[in-house]
C-alpha cells in the first residue's frame, strides 16, 4: 500500500501547535496535528487549578479568535482550555488526539517518518515541534532529596493546596509558579519559599498599562545579545523576577511569605537549614521549571547534548524542513506565551512554505540551465 506523505505534521496541539496550524492554513498548507492528550488543548488541563496567565486576555488569543471578558484582564486555566477547544474546532484540519510521537527517522528522499506509540508511522515532508516543555519537568539533584521520606512532587503534578492542609511544606524555586503556589498554600500549610536568588516583584502596570504590551511591541523581539548588553541587565540576571498579579508585594512585606535561602540538605523526614538548625518537613514541591519536551527527535541529530533544539530563529540547523515553535526563549523573550507562539509560527512559516513548494513540488530546475 502506498504511504501517504503529508506536507506538514505538527507535533503538539496546544498553544504552539494550534497557532502553527492556523498560520499554515493561511499559507495554503494543510497540516496534520498530532496530540498525545485526549483533546487539542495541550498540557493546560494538567496545570494547577488556580493558574492565571500573566499576560492580558487580548494578548493571549490564538489567530483569528477572541476571548470574552475584559481585554486587559488575566484569564484563568479553564478559560484558556475552552478558547483552545473552540479554536481547534474552527481550524478545519486533521487533528489526531491520544497519539504520542516517540521517535523519528528520515529517508534518502528527505521524508520524515514519525513513529507513534503503538507502532503506527506518519510520514511528512516537514515537521513542526510544538510540544512545549510541560512533559519534561526539571527535577534538580537537591542534597538528600532521594532519601527524603516526605512527599515530593513537581509543580507539574500539583493541583490544589487541599492535600497539604496542616503540613510543613517547602516550595523550591521562586519564579512565577513558585510564588503563586506559596501564596495559595499559606492559608492551608506552614510554607517556606526556598530560593537561590532574591525575589523582585514586578508591577505589571508600572507604566500605566500591562508591561506585556511593551514586550509584544518590539522590546521582546530584540536580539538576546542586545538585551544582555543593556544597562541593568547584569543586575536583572542576579534576581528572580516575578510578575505581581495577585497582591504579592503586600504579603511579602507583611512577612506572610517565609522566604529562605537554600537548605543544606534533606535528611529523612527533616530539612537541615544549618548544622544547628533543622526541623521536620512533610512535603517538597519543586517549582523548578521545565526543559523542552523534544526527545522524540533525538534520532535525527537536531538536538544538542542537553536535549535542546539546535536552531536559528526556530528553523533547525541540522535538518531541512524541521522547525521549533513556542519553546522558552525560542525566538523571543516571550516565545513560550500564547502570543509568542503565534509570533514564532509566523516567523518559521515562510521558510517552511518555500521549502515544501520549491524542494518537493517544483524542485530546483527553475534555477538551473543545461550544463556547458
Amino acid at each position: 500500500m502506498e504511504t501517504t506523505v503529508h506536507n506538514m505534521v505538527i507535533v503538539g496541539a496546544g498553544q504552539a501547535g494550534l497557532s502553527t496550524a492556523a498560520i499554515a492554513k493561511e499559507a495554503g498548507i494543510e497540516p496534520v496535528l498530532i496530540e498525545a492528550g485526549d483533546a487539542p488543548v495541550g498540557s493546560w488541563p494538567h496545570y494547577y487549578d488556580s493558574l492565571r496567565l500573566f499576560s492580558p486576555r487580548e494578548l493571549s488569543t490564538l489567530p483569528g479568535r477572541t476571548m470574552e471578558g475584559a481585554p486587559t484582564g488575566y484569564p484563568g486555566k479553564e478559560e484558556i482550555i475552552e478558547h483552545f477547544r473552540e479554536t481547534a474546532e474552527g481550524l478545519g484540519v486533521e487533528i489526531r488526539t491520544g497519539t504520542r510521537v516517540v521517535g523519528a527517522t528520515v529517508d534518502d528522499d528527505l521524508v520524515y517518518h514519525l513513529e507513534v506509540e503503538g507502532g503506527e508511522t506518519v510520514s511528512t515532508r516537514t515537521v513542526v515541534a510544538a510540544t512545549g516543555s510541560f512533559g519534561n519537568p526539571h527535577r534538580p539533584d537537591l542534597p538528600g532529596l532521594d532519601g527524603f521520606t516526605g512527599s515530593v512532587v513537581h509543580s507539574a503534578e500539583y493541583r490544589s493546596p487541599s492535600p497539604y492542609e496542616g503540613q510543613r511544606v517547602l516550595v523550591v524555586g521562586a519564579g512565577n509558579t513558585g510564588v503563586q503556589l506559596a501564596v495559595e498554600l499559606r492559608d492551608k500549610a506552614e510554607v517556606s519559599l526556598v530560593r537561590r536568588k532574591p525575589v523582585v516583584l514586578v508591577d505589571p502596570m508600572a507604566t500605566g498599562r500591562d508591561f506585556h504590551y511593551e514586550l509584544f511591541d518590539g522590546f521582546g523581539d530584540l536580539p538576546f545579545e542586545w538585551l544582555g548588553a543593556m544597562p541593568g541587565a547584569e543586575e536583572t540576571g542576579e534576581v528572580s523576577m516575578v510578575v505581581d498579579i495577585g497582591g504579592y508585594r503586600e504579603l511579602f512585606e507583611r512577612g506572610e511569605i517565609d522566604v529562605r535561602d537554600p537548605f543544606l540538605r534533606l535528611e529523612g523526614d527533616s530539612v537541615v537549614w544549618g548544622e544547628e538548625d533543622r526541623e521536620r518537613a512533610d512535603a517538597v514541591i519543586l517549582a523548578t521549571g521545565y526543559r523542552p519536551a523534544v526527545g522524540y527527535l533525538e534520532g535525527l541529530g537536531v538536538l544538542d547534548e542537553k536535549g535542546n533544539p539546535r536552531h536559528r530563529n526556530g528553523l533547525s540547523l541540522k535538518r531541512p524542513g524541521i522547525a521549533f515553535v513556542g519553546f522558552d526563549l525560542n525566538i523571543s523573550l516571550y516565545s513560550n506565551s500564547v502570543h509568542g507562539a503565534v509570533r514564532d509560527a509566523e516567523a518559521v512559516m515562510p521558510a517552511l512554505s518555500a521549502y515544501i513548494s520549491r524542494a518537493f513540488e517544483k524542485g530546483f530546475t527553475g534555477f538551473t540551465s543545461r550544463p556547458f
